[in-house]
């Protein structure tokens, strides 16, 4: 009896371990499909980025203006194909603030574009949370060193 149950218990270790073994190939296999699937997707996306960029680029000249951008958010239809984008036509009008020019070029547009698209991103987020720490730090000390230049005014002033 006890050779029996030393057997069975064998039995159910190696079938437990054929079936993990089996269940981390599979495992593996649909990360290296997921990779795949997620880099097929950015490139997708990149590619329609560009549609929109060439369609909105009514001078062809490799640059969007801002004037040919309202000119394409005055069509619904091209501003529901920036919806389908997860792009907001205020979000897509901050990339040429923040490129500081009236015009943008397509790799500008799209990276901006991948950057704005959707919701925050935490990265994001942390970044701008330590840039307006520093910047807080800055401005205390600049707030500091004018406190301390009105007190020898007022000394100067006084003397």
């Amino acid at each position: 009896m006890r050779n029996i149950a030393i057997v069975t218990f064998a039995m159910f270790r190696i079938i437990t371990a054929l079936f993990l073994k089996d269940t981390l190939r599979v495992a593996a296999m649909d990360i290296d499909s997921t990779i795949a699937e997620k880099i097929n997707d950015q490139q997708h996306y990149t590619q329609n980025l560009a549609d929109f960029f060439f369609a909105a680029d009514s001078s062809g000249d490799g640059y969007l203006s801002i004037e040919e951008l309202d000119a394409v958010l005055d069509d619904e239809r091209l501003r529901a194909y920036l919806s389908t984008l997860d792009l907001d036509a205020s979000k897509i009008k901050d990339l040429f603030v923040l490129n500081g020019s009236d015009s943008i070029s397509i790799d500008d547009f799209v990276h901006g574009a991948m950057r704005i698209r959707g919701t925050a991103k935490s990265m994001d987020m942390a970044a701008l949370l330590k840039d307006s720490a520093d910047s807080k730090v800055r401005l205390q000390a600049i707030d500091s060193m004018l406190r301390s230049i009105d007190s020898r005014l007022v000394t100067l002033r006084w003397a």
